[in-house]
């Protein structure tokens, strides 16, 4: 018997004492050999199952080697401890300790079991970096560490940029000659005057306001390219947004007219002095009210208020229209988005209205947002700075 403990304490668990007296010692050898036996058969499942652990981490590595994306593992203190070669590539890429930290960092700033993904742009080295960064959480809420996933778009980037570029070059190209092509319309406008027959006026007229939406068009593309390539240029005064709003309403009450909507516009708070760029914030009135026309039925209202909202001069701009369906609602301010809608598939637009309109809204200091409501309309809001004057703690004054 002392013979089998002592095989069994330095492992080997096939041997049996072998006792079958039926005094006390044999019944204690028999509980020993119980013991022994159950003791081998647990410790032959836990190999099993420490080889079926080590097959799958075998496994779940190869797989991380094998994704063009790279992979970071962390632990709750921020330590990487794993990373496929893709990953080992681009943090090899960074020329110093700060660049890194933007990397190893990422999760840092979430709380509790918050699971929604942290995605994040980054340049490392020459590389442009999109990163995902999400927690890992046990099924009873507890928080493992994070994943970081790493994606090199820089190629994607360098396109998108040459892209941006030639659009640019060309669209500045095409206003020169479109400019000529207005001034000799309006001239001919001007002679045609009481000379013409009716029917060449209004064949003229049309010509007229084609040309008017190829300008337009074209510097709708070339706003977008000076947004992507930060050159959105803005002249900063103050004025009352009264003059602005008033200059819409002449604009656009004859357009809602003839697409058979009513407009009206509500001046809530008068005489607010805002900080802004005149000209651009037109641009923002133009896009929204467009949209607000051209996803609406004949019947229809848009309706404009403008009021104060603590240092800001807010804008509502109210439709009844056909409303966006809650699939767009994360990229509708996304460049080249439309909203789709059976009604209007021929609707006309490049889907850069809105993205316009957020753009300068930001420039401004401000912000814009929507809410909407299935075949009942949509509201989009957004804000302006008020002026402060250097001899008064109030706004507007």
């Amino acid at each position: 018997m002392v013979h089998t403990t002592a095989s069994i304490a330095a492992g080997d668990l096939t041997q049996r004492t072998g006792i079958e007296s039926i005094d006390e010692i044999g019944h204690l050898a028999k509980s020993f050999d119980i013991m022994t036996a159950k003791l081998e058969q647990r410790t032959s499942e836990l190999e099993d199952l420490l080889r079926l652990m080590e097959n799958e981490a075998s496994k779940i590595r190869a797989i991380l080697t094998s994704i063009a994306d790279g992979v970071l593992v962390h632990d709750l203190t921020g330590v990487i401890i794993e990373k496929n070669p893709a990953a080992e590539r681009i943090l090899a890429d960074a020329t110093d300790e700060a660049e890194l930290k933007q990397i190893t960092e990422l999760d840092t700033s979430t709380h509790g079991t918050e699971t929604h993904d942290q995605l994040k742009r980054l340049t490392i080295g020459k590389r442009t970096i999109d990163t995902i960064a999400s927690l890992v959480i046990t099924t009873n809420n507890k928080i493992l560490g994070s994943v970081v996933v790493l994606r090199d778009i820089t190629k994607e980037v360098e396109n998108e940029r040459l892209k941006d570029e030639f659009i640019g070059n060309i669209s500045h190209e095409l206003r020169t000659p479109i400019i000529v092509i207005k001034g000799y319309i309006q001239i001919l406008q001007m002679f045609s005057m009481g000379q013409w027959p009716e029917n060449q006026v209004d064949l003229l007229q049309k010509i007229a306001m084609s040309t008017d939406d190829l300008h337009n068009l074209i510097t709708t593309v070339i706003d977008m390219t000076e947004i992507e390539a930060g050159e959105l240029g803005i002249d900063k005064y103050d004025f009352t947004l009264d003059d602005l709003l008033c200059d819409v309403e002449g604009k656009w009450e004859s357009i809602m007219e003839e697409r058979e909507i009513t407009f009206t516009l509500h001046i809530v708070d008068e005489n607010m002095m805002v900080e802004g760029d005149e000209v651009q914030l037109q641009k923002i009135f133009d896009y929204l009210l467009d949209n607000a026309s051209k996803y609406n039925r004949p019947g229809g209202r848009v309706d404009v208020y403008a009021f104060k909202e603590g240092d800001f001069a807010q804008i509502d701009i109210k439709d009844s229209g056909v409303g966006i369906v809650e699939r767009e609602e994360q990229s509708i301010f996304e460049r080249f988005v439309r909203a789709l809608h059976e009604d209007f598939y021929e609707t006309r637009g490049l889907g850069l209205g809105l993205y316009l309109a957020r753009a300068i809204t930001n420039v401004h200091g401000g912000k814009i947002w929507y809410e909407s409501e299935i075949d009942k309309g949509s509201t989009f809001s957004f804000t302006i700075p008020c002026f402060i004057s250097p001899d008064s703690d109030l706004p507007g004054f």
